[in-house]
């Protein structure tokens, strides 16, 4: 994951908090499958799209 510009790696079952408004990117760089949850605190869809 790309955080506050910075590669981190997050193992199973951690997580990360991220500030609204700030810049992030995910991606699977290994050859595995990966699965996140993402959790809006309050409640938002400010352009968002539910899939």
């Amino acid at each position: 994951m790309q955080f506050k510009n910075e590669a981190v790696q997050l193992k199973v079952g951690t997580g990360i908090k991220i500030d609204p408004m700030e810049a992030h990117q995910m991606r699977n760089v290994s050859d595995g499958e990966m699965n996140f949850i993402v959790v809006f605190t309050p409640k938002s869809h400010r352009g968002r799209e539910l899939v």
